[in-house]
């Protein structure tokens, strides 16, 4: 979390294309705050360029460890997230950037890819 939210993130906001399993594609700005949903930490998202909100998002690290002693909300990089209307995103933070797939409760998918920005809206 620390990578993602805080004056150790490695960056204010996230520009990302999101590819649709129909084909179709857009770009969004995420930004990661520690309010709202999830009691560890949420994205929220807006489409570029009109702006338009999107649902926001509430998230927990991965776990680490194994099944017999897990470690919960321990990974590094990677993180879970559930908007609370079907949709979930699974995205891992390699350097500056993250990438990952979504999905939602209509068995509608996409993929995306983030990279750093000064900040959203």
């Amino acid at each position: 979390m620390a990578k993602l939210v805080g004056s150790a993130a490695v960056a204010p906001g996230f520009d990302c294309t999101v590819e649709f399993a129909d084909g179709s594609s857009e770009t969004e700005c995420w930004t990661f705050a520690q309010e709202g949903l999830s009691q560890f930490f949420d994205i929220y998202t807006e489409t570029l360029p009109s702006e338009n909100e999107l649902p926001e998002y509430g998230c927990v690290c991965d776990t680490t460890g194994s099944f017999k002693s897990p470690q919960f909300n321990r990974s590094a990089d990677a993180f879970e997230c559930d908007d609370d209307l079907g949709g979930q995103i699974q995205g891992k933070l390699k350097g500056k950037k993250i990438s990952g797939q979504s999905s939602d409760d209509k068995g509608n998918a996409a993929i995306f890819s983030c990279t750093p920005n000064t900040g959203c809206g």
